[in-house]
């Protein structure tokens, strides 16, 4: 079930502080709570070329540059590795706990989040939510049963506050979101006051012993999947045919992006975090792809 519209609440001109903020983070913010790719729990993907392109005269760096805005005052959350961006507080404010179906569309939604990061902050809110209103009609299933969306509650949560913004694994990232989580037991208010600027990071060239740290660079000419990653997708129901044509979609993406969104730290994981993101059923193979010939891509 697709989203066909946006719920927007009006209170937020009242009470909240997106007030502060400035003409280009209130419309990149309205422009993701509307986009018809967000999905049920609050998820879009976070690609600021294809973003621009919706506006004459916008360009990407001027899209990092109100995300930079927006992170910092946490309304919104991306994982740089998986191209995923959430808007915080949608599980909570857009209605979907009201009702037992549209709670069953969220648990899917989150099903299909690939950021570990991300995961973890939607459980943080839900966790939230439940403590405010725990009566709601999507905890449960229409016959009264406990619903899907309470086994989320017991998933590892990350608090937002506990994140890092800027500097993050050695590059600067507009939207920074850096990889801590909330200790065991540690809880925090998302609505207090901003965390305390972290301890400067070491120079991203080198770590504290002196040695070469890891730079991003561009996917390698010759990358090509080992035996070990082929394995990991089959586990996950891809036949070998599959597997080819997403590593060949893979390398076409990568090998023909520019600009600093196209250097990785890791090559294998985002190779992995790209599959996550594919559904075998989904994933359509050319006829000329069973006949036991390389991929195009590899010739």
């Amino acid at each position: 079930m697709a989203r066909e519209y946006a719920r927007l609440r009006l209170d937020m001109w009242i009470t909240g502080d997106i007030r502060k903020l400035s003409p280009r983070a209130q419309h990149l913010y309205f422009v993701l709570l509307t986009s018809p790719d967000l999905s049920y729990c609050g998820v879009a993907d976070w690609r600021p070329g294809r973003i621009a392109a919706i506006a004459r005269g916008w360009t990407a760096d001027q899209v990092r540059g109100a995300a930079d805005e927006l992170a910092q005052g946490r309304y919104v959350v991306t994982d740089e590795e998986t191209e995923e961006v959430l808007v915080r507080s949608f599980v909570r404010n857009d209605g979907l706990m009201k009702e037992s179906r549209v709670a069953v569309s969220m648990v899917k939604a989150f099903g299909s989040v690939a950021s570990t990061t991300l995961r973890g902050v939607i459980v943080y809110e839900l966790r939230r939510l439940h403590a405010e209103q725990p009566d709601l009609k999507g905890w449960r299933t229409t016959s009264g049963e406990p619903g899907q969306a309470l086994a989320l509650l017991e998933l590892e949560p990350i608090d937002p506050a506990a994140l890092r913004v800027g500097l993050v694994d050695g590059l600067a990232h507009p939207l920074g979101v850096g990889l801590a989580q909330t200790p065991p037991g540690v809880s925090g208010s998302v609505t207090g006051s901003p965390s305390p600027a972290p301890t400067p990071a070491p120079s991203p060239s080198t770590d504290v012993e002196g040695a070469r740290a890891p730079r991003a660079h561009r996917l390698p000419d010759d990358f090509s999947i080992d035996d070990e990653l082929r394995r990991w997708a089959v586990e996950r129901g891809f036949n070998d045919a599959q597997v080819d044509e997403m590593t060949g979609s893979f390398v076409r993406h990568w090998q023909s992006k520019s600009g600093r969104d196209a250097a990785k730290l890791d090559w294998r994981k985002a190779w992995q975090n790209w599959v996550a993101r594919e559904n075998p059923r989904s994933v359509r193979v050319p006829a000329t792809a069973s006949t036991g010939t390389r991929p195009a891509w590899e010739l």
